[in-house]
């Protein structure tokens, strides 16, 4: 193999800090439109800025699902950290709605709304039934069931003009099959990938296992996660909407402008301490606690 710069110099640590600190731009973002009204001035374009910024966060987590999932020695405990995450985020936000916002009919209310969190727990759970063996992998169509199910009510409701209860708003995925069919498409690279790598290495007679260990087969992998997450975006971009104005596209297409990031990744998993686990797992509950706390008494209400 010939010497050459190797460009690939973020590691799982490095990905999982961008993708945490865009998240809370997101949610910054998001708090400072809510209560635009109240800060007046320019909060609607700082608004929206600040939400740019975190539209790399969500394809960032489900990128870094996709490979936790498929290093991890233990693809059970890693669903059982994702599950445990999504417990205590959806106990926090019910103690919430029936305790801070006084809303006793809580399968009627629309606040919390549909949440990221889901989406992580129903992707956790296609990657873990996808990577069981044979019959298994068929589980794997539970939670896209359940993707879709939530797609078609929102295609109900919005031509309704109503909100069906009978899902409540704040079980039901964010993203929708847009993130199911992103870490699909992140699931699939490797595999393919393979299959192409193979194939070059039998013509040239290299071996395939050799070649997986250099940095060529690494840059491989990702211009597929580039080609995936440019494909999906685009794809559910052109299906979903009809406008190509930059300033009133969707705003998720703004995550293409982190594709760099995922050139630049090495494949390796870097710094990985227990305390980091854990503290990158209570950040979302807690950081989300603290906007709010910080809004509400702020400005006397949600």
């Amino acid at each position: 193999m010939n010497e050459k710069k190797n460009l690939q110099i973020l590691d799982q640590f490095w990905l999982r800090i961008i993708a945490i600190i865009t998240m809370t731009f997101s949610h910054i973002g998001t708090f400072i439109g809510l209560y635009s009204s109240d800060i007046g001035g320019a909060a609607p374009d700082i608004a929206r800025i600040f939400y740019i910024i975190g539209r790399f966060a969500f394809p960032l987590f489900v990128f870094m699902m996709v490979e936790g999932m498929f290093y991890s020695h233990s693809r059970g405990k890693y669903l059982l950290r994702i599950a445990s995450l999504y417990l205590l985020v959806t106990v926090a936000e019910i103690i919430f709605v029936y305790a801070i916002l006084r809303q006793p009919d809580f399968a009627n209310t629309t606040y919390p709304g549909p949440s990221p969190i889901t989406d992580l727990l129903l992707i956790a759970l296609m990657l873990f039934f996808l990577y069981r063996p044979k019959a298994q992998k068929l589980f794997a169509l539970l939670p896209i069931g359940i993707e879709i199910l939530s797609y078609i009510l929102v295609i109900i409701e919005t031509r309704n003009a109503s909100t069906i209860y009978w899902f409540p708003l704040m079980f039901r995925p964010a993203y929708g099959i847009y993130g199911m069919f992103l870490a699909l498409s992140f699931y699939l690279v490797r595999p393919i990938s393979n299959l192409i790598t193979s194939n070059y290495c039998k013509k040239l007679e290299l071996d395939f296992d050799t070649f997986k260990q250099e940095p060529e087969y690494q840059k491989v992998l990702n211009i597929g996660s580039v080609t995936a997450l440019f494909v999906v975006t685009l794809i559910f971009w052109a299906i979903s909407y009809t406008t190509y104005d930059p300033y009133s596209m969707p705003l998720q297409t703004y995550c293409l402008l982190s594709i760099p990031l995922y050139y630049l990744y090495s494949g390796k998993r870097g710094y990985d301490s227990k305390t980091f686990r854990i503290i990158s797992y209570a950040y979302f509950p807690v950081h989300l606690g603290i906007l709010i706390l910080i809004f509400f008494v702020s400005f006397g209400h949600i």
